[in-house]
């Protein structure tokens, strides 16, 4: 990682506790790929993404029943998520639809992953859930992973334009933003993404804006996301979802470049 100057962590950071800790060990986890985007400027914006996905594409239909689920694992867990962990349905449902994009090894070990979870008394897994939830990505505690595309996009702050952009594509496809959580946290985005899967062949526009929303802004930061938390969780279940995200972007990408 490259030199941090501590006047420059002093901006960042408003809590002399989390500045304090950066300090101590921004060398340490630089490893990490937000550190890096929150101690750096530069961000590589790129092409904008074609109207429309590569010819041939898998079924939007099983796709968006993919990325529903992958919505579900990265918000906070309820009784219905602990339940389907436990009994195999989360899983088995996961590497059903998964499996339209393609293979891959990663894929694989995160679906191995998830399958230590089942048989297990689904009152224990809601309590690993919520706990290893919060302790990966909202824990006072450095280090965490922030699950926001701002900050994996060099903005150096919350609701940034990313942000926006991504609220302006929700507009666009009638996708109702949920109150509890800012409009460019992975879950939101990957709802979205379901939703507007959901919506092709019947809504004018949904296919542009699927693309744009998967290729102009989830394949550009939620590998980076994803390798963060394969590298900080403590939980099979977050690692392994990270994993199947992660294998089912590059699957995404691997198909738009082949069917262009």
């Amino acid at each position: 990682m490259t030199h941090i100057n501590p006047n420059e962590i002093d901006l960042l950071y408003s809590d002399k506790k989390d500045a304090d800790f950066w300090k101590r060990n921004a060398r340490e986890h630089g490893r990490l790929y937000w550190v890096r985007a929150m101690t750096t400027c530069a961000f590589e914006e790129g092409p904008a993404t074609p109207a429309s996905l590569a010819p041939g594409s898998p079924s939007p239909a099983v796709r968006a029943g993919l990325y529903k689920a992958l919505a579900r694992a990265f918000r906070y867990a309820d009784e219905a998520l602990a339940r389907d962990v436990s009994s195999g349905a989360f899983r088995r449902d996961a590497a059903s639809a998964v499996s339209v994009l393609g293979k891959a090894p990663v894929v694989d070990e995160g679906l191995s992953l998830l399958a230590v979870f089942e048989g297990l008394n689904p009152e224990d897994v809601l309590d690993h859930l919520q706990t290893k939830h919060t302790r990966l990505f909202y824990d006072s505690y450095m280090p965490f992973v922030p699950p926001y595309e701002s900050i994996y996009s060099h903005e150096q702050q919350m609701n940034g334009a990313r942000a926006e952009r991504a609220r302006e594509i929700y507009r666009q496809g009638g996708f109702p933003i949920p109150a509890e959580e800012m409009v460019d946290h992975i879950s939101v985005e990957l709802d979205c993404l379901a939703h507007l899967l959901g919506q092709q062949g019947s809504a004018e526009g949904a296919e542009g804006l699927a693309s744009s929303l998967l290729f102009d802004h989830l394949v550009r930061w939620a590998g980076k996301f994803c390798a963060d938390v394969e590298n900080l969780s403590g939980s099979e279940f977050y690692r392994g979802a990270a994993m199947i995200l992660r294998g089912a972007l590059s699957l995404e990408e691997k198909g738009r470049e082949g069917g262009a």
